[in-house]
């Protein structure tokens, strides 16, 4: 039976920011350093730390997709395995401190891009193809480029990740007598894990979140859709309590006033910063949603369930 990573391993990967920084400015980085470097002892690093940024992508992007819950999470349970979980994990997951995504996500091996594909193909309905076809929305919606997939040619980029994985292993593990890549990989390395990592992100973003609004008016409108949801949610809980026997109508009518009038005033208070800004629609709209599902569920507690009916009619 596996162990589990230590908690503290994935606390203090949790505190340093795990892999939430965008891996294309990473590499982005990277690539800079290494077009001006002066000489090419720098070389050796290059593709470890390539494939360290492509480990922590694909760590937080499991996080992600397990976090979300529904068929990735029971999904997940393939890839847990039979790793023992101490007391120490209960508490950390308990309290907070860590959640079952960042438990399975420390708990994959991700040291070959096989691996990586399998990870993501037992989470993920196709996810081989999707990695493959998914396009740049930002691209095509807001900058009216033509639609075309991230990665250009899927089986070449395949083939030079591939080689990165083992080259990384080959400068982290052995003391090899000879380089084992050539100095003009480098750059290939580099042109294939940037599309690798982007597509990545727009899978996992799209399985999780689908297709997002990109534009601050649409986010404004999307927020607005999600708070009108909840209203009508609302009154139709309204109107449940409403017809409960013995309820006191007049005091759910003041309660109901005075929590409207707080609602907003807290909403407003939370997009007081925002003031002027085209954002502070959004802000308003998604505060208001959160405390109108929080008296939704302040008032589902008058609403009795059948088997309470049936207790309350015995």
């Amino acid at each position: 039976m596996a162990q589990a990573p230590r908690v503290e391993t994935v606390t203090d990967w949790l505190k340093r920011g795990g892999g939430r920084s965008l891996a294309s400015s990473e590499m982005l980085i990277l690539s800079h350093r290494w077009k001006n470097r002066a000489t090419d002892d720098f070389a050796d690093f290059v593709p470890i730390r390539l494939v360290t940024i492509v480990e922590a992508s694909v760590q937080n992007a499991v996080k992600d997709l397990v976090d979300n819950g529904g068929d990735y999470f029971l999904r997940s349970k393939t890839l847990f395995g039979a790793i023992k979980i101490n007391f120490d994990y209960l508490s950390a997951i308990q309290g907070k401190q860590i959640s079952i995504g960042d438990l399975v996500a420390h708990s994959v091996s991700v040291n070959r891009l096989e691996n990586v594909l399998t990870v993501f193909s037992t989470l993920v309905d196709d996810f081989v193809n999707k990695l493959k076809t998914i396009h740049d929305r930002v691209a095509v919606e807001l900058h009216g480029e033509p639609i075309k997939p991230i990665i250009d040619n899927y089986d070449e980029v395949a083939r030079n990740m591939s080689r990165l994985f083992e080259v990384r292993h080959i400068l982290v593990h052995e003391i090899p007598r000879k380089k084992p890549y050539e100095v003009k990989d480098i750059d290939i390395f580099i042109a294939s894990c940037e599309p690798f990592c982007k597509a990545l992100d727009a899978v996992i973003s799209k399985e999780t979140h689908g297709d997002y609004p990109l534009t601050q008016v649409e986010m404004n409108i999307a927020a607005a859709g999600k708070l009108e949801v909840a209203e009508r949610e609302l009154a139709a809980v309204l109107d449940q309590v409403r017809n409960r026997e013995f309820m006191d109508l007049e005091e759910l009518v003041a309660s109901q006033t005075s929590w409207r009038e707080f609602a907003q005033k807290e909403a407003s208070f939370q997009a007081s910063e925002c003031k002027g800004g085209s954002i502070h629609g959004m802000i308003y709209a998604g505060a208001l949603e959160t405390l109108v599902k929080d008296r939704i569920a302040q008032l589902r507690r008058w609403i009795p369930s059948e088997t309470e009916d049936d207790e309350l009619i015995l």
